[in-house]
């Protein structure tokens, strides 16, 4: 069990309740690429604003490593689909700047990675409604709504 900054324990499904917060949390802003803001003048300062589609996707890939220990074999086979089509997303970007020619370069990764970025992000969202049916599947989030000690303590008083 791991404990926070107030030293009070952590449980496993309290961290998965938080991931499961942040990435709803993500999910309720616009989809949009990372760019570079620039104020001030005298020197200026330069400001990156994140991809929020690279920012979800990399919450749900976090929270899909974080369940592993939990996946049954439909998940299994749901998370190897995926991770496999992202991997030939990925290989495909890689292929399609190499036949580009050299003047073209610029534009072709422009929209290649706004169509890349949108085709990961439905992965993504793939991904993360496979990984819902999952905690459901396991009864996970019922279970979470109580402490572990609170639970033990609950099965004792309906044997009373």
């Amino acid at each position: 069990m791991m404990s926070n900054y107030k030293n009070d324990p952590i449980s496993w499904r309290e961290i998965v309740l938080e991931h499961l917060r942040k990435i709803l949390e993500c999910s309720r802003t616009e989809f949009r690429g990372g760019f570079t803001t620039t104020s001030g003048n005298n020197p200026p300062i330069y400001t990156y604003v994140p991809d929020t589609r690279d920012t979800y996707c990399n919450a749900v890939l976090s929270l899909s490593d974080v369940l592993l220990p939990f996946f049954d074999k439909k998940m299994e086979k749901a998370s190897e689909e995926v991770e496999k089509k992202i991997g030939i997303t990925m290989k495909h970007d890689v292929e399609f700047l190499e036949i580009r020619n050299i003047q073209n370069q610029n534009m072709a990764k422009k929209q290649f990675k706004s169509f890349s970025s949108r085709a990961k992000l439905d992965l993504c969202r793939q991904l993360f409604r496979e990984l819902n049916l999952l905690l459901n599947r396991i009864d996970y989030l019922k279970t979470a709504i109580y402490e572990e000690g609170e639970e033990e303590e609950e099965g004792e008083e309906k044997e009373k």
